[in-house]
């Protein structure tokens, strides 16, 4: 996400030949490099409060999420949980529901790539649904 608002905005000074960002009358981009810099101080605040609740230090936040034992397995937990929805009436309706909403992602990904949306966009938008 950095690098894609560091591209962006080299972008918008080069096409301006100003400060660019739409900051009128102020210095360059003032506002979008602030913006650049507050955006990650929640999360950071947010992984050292539980860090300090813990006792774990800065970063017991990684020891919380250890703890909840997720991982990237290729779709196979999920694979097997809605498999499991199967076995009763109205069980099997949550797992066409499941199915239903994978394919309801994949297919609104595919528009944002038809649409050509911005590159950092398209990568952020896998990187989450992934």
């Amino acid at each position: 996400v950095w690098a894609a608002a560091v591209t962006a905005f080299a972008r918008s000074r080069s096409e301006s030949g100003k400060g660019g960002a739409g900051d009128e009358g102020g210095a360059p981009g003032v506002r979008r490099v602030v913006g650049m810099l507050l955006a990650p101080l929640g999360a950071a605040g947010y992984v050292l409060w539980v860090g300090h609740r813990t006792g774990k230090g800065p970063l017991g936040y990684l020891d919380v999420q250890a703890g909840w034992r997720n991982g990237f397995d290729g779709g196979a937990a999920f694979a097997r949980f809605v498999a499991a929805k199967f076995t009763s009436f109205p069980g099997a309706l949550a797992g066409v529901g499941l199915i239903a909403g994978v394919a309801l992602l994949v297919w609104l990904y595919v528009v944002c790539v038809r649409q050509r949306q911005p590159l950092p966009l398209l990568v952020y938008a896998g990187l989450v649904t992934v």
